[in-house]
């Protein structure tokens, strides 16, 4: 292999194989840091903050609350609930507390992985969301058929109490803030107190790191491409979620609440040969591919993998609908909405789906363009590795 100097290239290039696999980003000599964590501290951090995800969707497909201070108490009151207000209430505090799960697993998968392990650990974050979004809705159905439809919640509210436990006695700060080399000249072995800490001391003021996602979301394109068309498959999840739960109990299907749940199957077996594509394959993608240039690894080539969804994700949607209008009656005014709405979905999901090729075409100038921008943001992190 070529001796090939990155030094003049963008944030995100990186070497990654050199006859061996090379970590990036480097680890330091901290045995605190996260990157240093033995295996199956890593598991279990990563595997807690999963479950938390896989509840977060479970709860908001069946419109409940969850947040980790929060979850337990709300629960239950959704369980109890009886009036319209309260369910306003509750839905509003859902969406407040559904993005924490969207933040807490991306910031996990930085911290603990390497860049050739983390398509791997996001295949299990989307195979999280997936079973919360439609595997665990078969169950609800059954129960709810069964048991009530407060048994859903109080079910809830049992797995989200367990999940609470797990967190405080389980799950490890993962920021990474390196000591004073002049007051530590070897870094100190945290306890197992400190690596449990509730709250984790920053230099960084607060209203900095409140505005600081905003920046990075509004002048790194890189950032908004994938924030749009994240937002957008989250869209189609509740779209579909939304036309099942309204239509199939319709006539002339008249479907109770365990046979919509049977519905969410397919979309969870899609899912599933999804994950394997974007994860350990496209890990393995990566690295085929950077040996094949001197070891380097450029983060486009991730996208290479996602080209079938530009014909897959709109034609999914489409034979949706074409399974769902029918129970309208084919001459009825919902017909033609739904038929028309789907069509428009289906578009949008094209154009978001095209747009990955404007970003294979043009990430790395982009990347280039703003590098300045981002190595100033990147220093300002606290415990920030070199860039």
């Amino acid at each position: 292999m070529d001796d090939y100097d990155i030094a003049g290239e963008p944030p995100g290039t990186a070497t990654i194989e050199d006859s061996v696999i090379v970590l990036e980003p480097t680890p330091t000599d901290d045995p605190n840091g996260p990157l240093n964590s033995s295996k199956p501290r890593k598991i279990l951090n990563f595997a807690l903050a999963s479950f938390y995800t896989l509840a977060t969707f479970v709860l908001l497909d069946i419109a409940t609350v969850i947040w980790v201070q929060l979850n337990l108490a709300t629960a239950i009151w959704q369980a109890k609930m009886n009036t319209t207000w309260e369910l306003l209430v509750i839905n509003v505090v859902n969406g407040l507390a559904g993005a924490v799960s969207e933040a807490l697993v991306q910031m996990t998968i930085v911290d603990l992985f390497f860049v050739h392990q983390r398509a791997s650990a996001n295949a299990f974050y989307n195979f999280m969301v997936n079973t919360g979004a439609y595997l665990a809705l078969v169950a609800a159905g059954y129960s709810a058929t069964a048991q009530g439809w407060r048994w859903i919640w109080w079910w809830t509210s049992i797995m989200l109490g367990i999940n609470t436990v797990l967190f405080m006695f389980a799950f490890e700060e993962t920021n990474q803030s390196l000591p004073n080399p002049r007051k530590y000249p070897t870094y100190p072995l945290k306890s197992y107190r400190q690596r449990l800490s509730l709250i984790t001391r920053t230099d960084t003021p607060l209203l900095a790191t409140l505005k600081r996602p905003l920046i990075i979301l509004t002048t790194f394109p890189a950032v908004t491409f994938i924030t749009l068309v994240w937002g957008c498959f989250l869209s189609w999840f509740s779209i579909i979620a939304t036309m099942q739960s309204t239509y199939l109990a319709m006539p002339p299907n008249n479907y109770n609440s365990s046979q919509i749940g049977l519905f969410n199957l397919p979309p969870f077996i899609g899912g599933l040969v999804g994950a394997i594509l974007s994860g350990p394959l496209n890990d393995w993608y990566v690295l085929f591919r950077a040996k094949q240039h001197n070891g380097v690894f450029e983060p486009e080539t991730r996208l290479h993998l996602g080209l079938p969804s530009i014909i897959a994700t709109p034609l999914g949607l489409l034979v949706f609908d074409r399974s769902e209008s029918p129970s309208c009656g084919t001459d009825s005014p919902q017909f033609l909405g739904l038929t028309n709405m789907f069509i428009a979905v289906a578009c949008i999901a094209t154009a978001m789906m095209l747009s990955m090729i404007l970003m294979m075409s043009y990430g790395k100038k982009l990347r280039r363009w703003m590098a300045g921008r981002y190595r100033g943001i990147a220093r300002a992190q606290p415990g920030s590795r070199r860039i």
